[in-house]
């Protein structure tokens, strides 16, 4: 099932920044045992937003910038954690990435099996003389402050593109239109567990994610 918005002017660090609003309530805001609800915000094009499903926990970790001042800035990944968002970007720790044909968590977590597919693997980040390459695709936006003047800053790093078309943005209209797939993702982790995902609800970049964790097959 696919879901399209509209939605507002994609915003920039510095400009209109005020269109990405928090919500009012953010993180596991539906705790039903091995399910739930969780909503999340991870706009700021200079930080990942790190997820432990386990012990459901979120941890956000800014993107080191060159020329940018790192006071109060904490950089790294966290010693623990599953997956890492960062705008629509998504990342795994060691993990990999099913899109299954499922629309439905619950439906999912009736099967038996795993299902049947390719589970892909992120993308290694790009080497640093490489980051300014469009044909590069291991790497991040991190700095939109100066895109009127024709400069992007980017920066290396691993992502997955299995799970990119959960959100797909349509820019040859304004606003843009937004298109969900509705899929439910599944997710291998680096400790043998699988964690189902899916995207429900993107609104003003506020991110509704419905998961399953652990599926037990």
């Amino acid at each position: 099932m696919m879901g399209m918005i509209l939605v507002s002017f994609p915003s920039c660090t510095g400009i209109l920044d005020n269109l990405y609003d928090k919500p009012a309530d953010e993180g596991f805001i539906e705790d039903l045992g091995n399910h739930g609800t969780l909503e999340i915000n991870p706009q700021d094009y200079s930080q990942w937003t790190y997820i432990d499903f386990a012990q459901k926990h979120i941890e956000v970790r800014d993107i080191k910038n060159p020329g940018a001042s790192d006071d109060g800035k904490t950089y790294g990944e966290p010693e623990i954690w599953d997956i890492a968002l960062h705008r629509t970007d998504c990342k795994t720790n060691n993990g990999a990435i099913l899109a299954t044909e499922y629309t439905s968590l619950e439906e999912l977590a009736k099967l038996d099996k795993v299902p049947a597919g390719k589970f892909i693997p992120d993308i290694p980040a790009c080497k640093p003389e490489d980051v300014d390459n469009p044909e590069e695709k291991g790497r991040i936006i991190i700095d939109m402050s100066q895109m009127m003047d024709g400069i992007i800053k980017y920066a290396p790093s691993s992502k997955n593109l299995e799970i990119a078309p959960w959100i797909r943005k349509d820019t040859n209209e304004m606003p843009p239109v937004i298109t969900l797939s509705g899929k439910v993702y599944l997710i291998h982790l680096e400790n043998g567990h699988y964690l189902a995902l899916q995207l429900v609800k993107y609104v003003s970049g506020n991110l509704t994610i419905k998961y399953h964790y652990p599926v037990d097959f």
